[in-house]
């Protein structure tokens, strides 16, 4: 068995990891309040343990992996209240979604998620073992844990206790016999859910239920404990107190915790209202590249998230298909013939598969394991371009570049469906054509007849297939992409438009917003010249192609400006700023300030605030009418 070393909070240094039992791993992870939708930074935890369970499985540990669900909480509580339900079908419900977006991401069930719910004797137990040890104290109805009594209390966060009350959740209760004490368990309140207990009717603190839960499936002890860096305090240093106050036990011998995903260097979170739900950016991003994001940097780092580095994660995993496609097509070749080139493929395939390992075992280090991937991939690009120019294929050499990337991809997680796709007649004629065009067209340019191959190129864009010019043929890298959003868009028509939060809808692709705003203005202005009750096409045509030019847009915009709020006049400046073709028919002033207004429309729609789109478009139809009665 390798040598992995781990960064372990408890100790503030990497260590060597000791399993507890040699070849086998235990680990706990804490998982999610329920009560929304899971947003991308909960995603984090979930594909970094994926990740690291894979790994741990893949180099011959038997691995027990377990991830609660806190499903009786506060939120939930206030969530259902809100709703008028119940907390079950709350919790029930953002479960079945958790589980909904983990499955896009291709993350894999852990052995057991146990919900709070399910164990409540468990939690009741150690609440009176603890009282039983003199570490808790009954309180009326309800019972706190006396961090006075825990001699190693703060060894996690590496504060002392005076210094902890910043930022812990603490109950208000003047009989506490210290002010940090805190809940582990809270009498009933009216309209909360309850359960009988030796202290009255009531339900657990938020601390004590990991640790019941955690003892329950692992025992006293186990190797891994998982969460993020908010997690440390005062939830996991709570957790060590009550579990070893009870057992008399280590609780943990490894506890590693991942960074935040920043907005703008701020912490992404629900409370912040700075989170972006992980089911809206799955509606724009396959779930290979929301997991690629997530893997691109190690997991103790803060990840900063951006549409660009969601663009550029799509792209890479385009780049990745193309190469498992190449590396099908090398493998269904005949040869055996080894080269220089062939020798190479081979030696960066155990190069590359050599670091994946030194990066993994190095604190599961995936932002370097991922360069090791890209760095075979162009190896076999590489290769794959000399066969192309005719050299001869190893099939011995491919099958172990072949072995060497779908190892590492398989660990990743990422385009597992790619490596199981077979080609489909549909794919296989789509693939002959394509080889036919492309030869076609290389042909063209060794002639050098430039037009003939650029107009090629620009028809097959048009079609939505981009291709990538090698020395030896384009190749076409996006058209799966294309596809992929058209069959999405095909499915969702007719179900209306989606729910977006303001920080997605102003995170937006400017020129995305400005195509949405011309069709709300083209749909506005030909709707009211047809109210005109005037119903001479010729006429019609003429008016709305005048009234929708850049030019009229820029006009209205400018006699509008004076009536925007300050987020509106931000969104003008993003979309004026878009980089597009400027048409003829206008001056690039004209035009810029035309996709401003655009801009404008197409946020004002996506944020449905329909009074606000009306009444703007109102003033820009009473603009215009005013300027054609003059002239």
């Amino acid at each position: 068995m390798e040598e992995i070393k781990v960064y372990n909070t408890l100790t503030g240094e990497k260590t060597v990891f000791r399993p507890l039992v040699p070849g086998e791993v235990k680990i706990y992870v804490c998982g999610v309040t329920p009560y929304n939708h899971p947003h991308i930074g909960n995603a984090r935890p979930a594909v970094t343990w994926d990740v690291i369970c894979r790994y741990l499985k893949h180099i011959g540990y038997k691995v027990e992996f377990v991830q609660n669900f806190t499903d009786v909480d506060d939120k939930i509580i206030n969530k259902a209240n809100a709703e008028g339900s119940d907390w079950k079908t709350i919790s029930d419900r953002y479960i079945d979604a958790y589980f909904q977006v983990m499955d896009a991401m291709h993350v894999r069930r852990a052995d057991v998620y146990p919900r709070v719910s399910d164990h409540m004797q468990d939690i009741i137990d150690m609440v009176q073992g603890l009282i039983d040890k003199g570490h808790a104290y009954v309180l009326g109805n309800d019972v706190y844990y006396d961090i006075s009594t825990f001699e190693h209390y703060g060894a996690l966060s590496g504060r002392k206790i005076d210094d902890m009350l910043a930022g812990a959740r603490i109950e208000v209760n003047e009989g506490k016999r210290n002010p940090g004490d805190f809940a582990l368990w809270k009498g009933a309140k009216p309209g909360e859910p309850f359960w009988e207990s030796p202290w009255g009717k009531g339900r657990p603190g938020w601390h004590i239920e990991c640790s019941a839960m955690s003892v329950h499936y692992l025992g006293k002890t186990f190797d891994f404990h998982g969460g993020g860096s908010d997690l440390i305090f005062p939830h996991h240093e709570n957790e060590i107190a009550q579990s070893e106050g009870c057992t008399g036990c280590k609780f943990v011998n490894y506890w590693l915790h991942n960074g935040f995903i920043t907005i703008n260097s701020e912490k992404m979170s629900k409370s912040l209202n700075n989170f972006f739900l992980a089911k809206d950016v799955l509606k724009e991003y396959s779930g290979d590249a929301l997991r690629y994001f997530l893997l691109s940097v190690q997991y103790r780092n803060p990840l900063d998230y951006s549409r660009d580095r969601l663009d550029e994660a799509e792209k890479n995993m385009e780049r990745l298909s193309g190469v498992i496609r190449r590396l099908k097509e090398l493998a269904a070749k005949e040869g055996a013939e080894k080269t220089d080139a062939s020798r190479s493929l081979e030696k960066a395939a155990e190069e590359s598969l050599k670091a994946f390992h030194e990066a993994m075992d190095d604190d599961f280090n995936t932002g370097l394991a991922t360069g090791a991937m890209f760095d075979l991939a162009k190896a076999i690009n590489i290769y794959g371009t000399a066969v192309d120019g005719g050299l001869s294929v190893d099939h011995e050499s491919v099958e172990k570049a072949y072995t060497a990337l779908k190892t590492i991809m398989d660990i990743l997680g990422i385009l597992e469906e790619v490596w199981e796709k077979t080609d489909s007649p549909d794919d296989k004629s789509y693939n002959d054509l394509m080889d036919i065009i492309l030869a076609v067209r290389q042909t063209a340019r060794k002639e050098k007849m430039y037009k003939i191959a650029d107009e090629i190129r620009d028809r097959l864009d048009a079609a939505g297939i981009v291709i990538e010019d090698t020395p030896t043929g384009g190749r076409d890298v996006e058209f799966k992409r294309v596809l992929f959003l058209k069959k999405q868009m095909a499915q969702k028509l007719g179900r209306g438009s989606p729910e977006l939060g303001e920080q997605d809808i102003f995170a937006m692709d400017a020129l995305t917003l400005a195509y949405i705003g011309d069709v709300c203005w083209s749909f506005f202005v030909r709707k009211a010249l047809i109210d005109t009750g005037i119903y001479n096409v010729q006429i019609l045509n003429s008016l709305a192609s005048e009234m929708v030019s850049a030019r009229q847009q820029s006009r209205i915009l400018f006699e509008i400006k004076e009536l925007l709020s300050d987020r509106e006049l931000k969104v003008c400046k993003r979309a004026r700023n878009t980089h597009s073709t400027v048409p003829k028919s206008a001056t690039v002033e004209e035009y810029r300030e035309s996709t401003a207004f655009e801009g404008l429309l197409g946020y004002l729609y996506l944020s449905r605030q329909k009074e606000r789109l009306d009444f703007l478009m109102g003033r820009g139809l009473s603009y215009l009418a005013r300027e054609f009665h003059d002239e």
